[in-house]
């Protein structure tokens, strides 16, 4: 599995997520265009970016006082990101591009997609 599929695994299986278990109008939509921002990042700089750009973007919804719906719709987007994010770092610190704390839940679920044994042993 390359970064691509991996990529397109978590997207299309937060998809799937966000249709089954969010009820709330604002967060179905905020979690379907957050996996589709995620289709558009490739690279770790792409996804830091993005989420420098996106916290900014709430603090200025905090500050002027949007509506909670619309709050909560860029929040959500937002939570995608970081969930694919997190998981895109496990995979970029077994390359050697990122040296840096690592999510416990976000190295669980990697394992469960790429395989502790492959991700461990490259020789397989």
């Amino acid at each position: 599995m390359n970064l691509q599929e991996f990529k397109d695994q978590l997207i299309t299986e937060g998809i799937a997520s966000v249709e089954k278990n969010e009820t709330r109008p604002e967060r179905i939509r905020g979690g379907l265009i957050g996996f589709e921002i995620c289709r558009q990042l490739s690279s770790i700089w792409d996804f830091q970016e993005e989420l420098e750009r996106r916290h900014k973007e709430e603090s200025s919804l905090i500050k002027q006082q949007v509506p909670l719906i619309e709050y909560w719709e860029y929040r959500t987007a937002t939570a995608q990101v970081e969930y694919v994010y997190e998981r895109m770092l496990v995979v970029w610190s077994k390359l050697g591009l990122y040296e840096g704390p690592l999510s416990a839940r976000a190295v669980l679920r990697t394992a469960d997609i790429v395989g502790v044994e492959r991700e461990i042993n490259h020789d397989r």
